[in-house]
């Protein structure tokens, strides 16, 4: 097994073990409904879009799995028990992990 594969096997067994992600349904503006586990983080420092300066802002992220998600576009939601957040952006994607920033 390769490094790359233990890393997508052992990211597996983090997000879907119950104990850290939630479980949520991710809806991409074209195409189905895909349930699965994210971990989302409140009050993060981010990066405003546009600005050469520092500004940053508090926010929420969510982290998925590349092979649960795909490709995570603008408009995309994950709906985690009567609470839907609404892709602004992809902050990282490593091809294991994606994080995007959620309103």
């Amino acid at each position: 097994m390769t490094f790359k594969e233990q890393l997508i096997s052992d990211m597996a067994v983090f997000f879907n073990s119950g104990e850290f992600a939630d479980a949520v349904t991710y809806s991409p503006v074209s195409g189905d409904d895909v349930s699965c586990s994210v971990v989302v983080d409140h009050d993060v420092l981010i990066q405003a879009d546009g600005y050469e300066v520092g500004v940053a802002t508090l926010g929420t992220t969510i982290d998925a799995l590349v092979a649960d998600v795909g490709t995570v576009n603008r408009g995309d939601t994950f709906t985690i028990d009567s609470t839907t957040y609404t892709v602004v952006r992809q902050d990282a994607n490593d091809g294991t992990v994606v994080k995007v920033v959620v309103k």
